[in-house]
C-alpha cells in the first residue's frame, strides 16, 4: 500500500463528512418579530443559532439522511424571555413530514434555556422565527 493511500483516505471521509454536515442547514439569523428598540442582538442571536443548530443536527430523522434524502423546510416562532427561557412557540410552516417537523421543534426545546438576553436590552422579551432546510438545492439557496 503506497504511503500516501491513508492520507487520501482520510481527505476522501472529510470531504464526506462536511458535504454531508451542509446538507441540513438553519438560516444564519432568526427573524425577529417583535421590536428591540434599535438593540442590535446579532452576537446574541449568533450563539442561540449556534445552539439549535448543534441539537437539532444530533435529532434528524433518518428521512432527511441518505438514502432518501427528504427535502422540505420547516418555520418555527419563539419567544425567549429575559431569563432565557423559551415560551409561545408555534409550527409557521411544516414539511409534510412529522418527524422532521418534531426534530426542528426539539431543536429549538433542547436549546432551553438560552443565556440570559443582554442585561442592557430594552425589551422584556424577543419573538423570533427560525428557518430549518432539510437538504436544500445547491443551485437556489433558501429564500426566507
Amino acid at each position: 500500500m503506497p504511503r500516501y493511500l491513508p492520507i487520501l483516505l482520510c481527505l476522501a471521509l472529510m470531504a464526506t463528512f462536511v458535504s454531508s454536515a451542509t446538507a441540513q442547514d438553519v438560516k444564519q439569523y432568526p427573524d425577529i418579530l417583535s421590536d428591540t428598540h434599535g438593540y442590535d442582538l446579532s452576537s446574541y442571536l449568533a450563539v442561540a443559532v449556534k445552539k439549535i443548530r448543534q441539537n437539532w443536527f444530533n435529532l434528524i430523522p433518518a428521512e432527511a439522511r441518505p438514502p432518501e434524502m427528504k427535502r422540505g423546510s420547516v418555520s418555527i416562532q419563539f419567544s425567549i424571555d429575559r431569563d432565557g427561557q423559551v415560551f409561545s412557540m408555534r409550527l409557521d410552516e411544516t414539511t409534510g413530514v412529522t418527524s422532521m417537523d418534531r426534530a426542528a421543534w426539539a431543536g429549538i426545546a433542547a436549546s432551553n434555556p438560552f443565556p440570559r438576553l443582554p442585561e442592557d436590552f430594552p425589551a422584556s422579551y424577543v419573538r423570533l422565527r427560525i428557518h430549518f432546510y432539510y437538504n436544500p438545492q445547491k443551485s437556489s439557496p433558501p429564500s426566507h
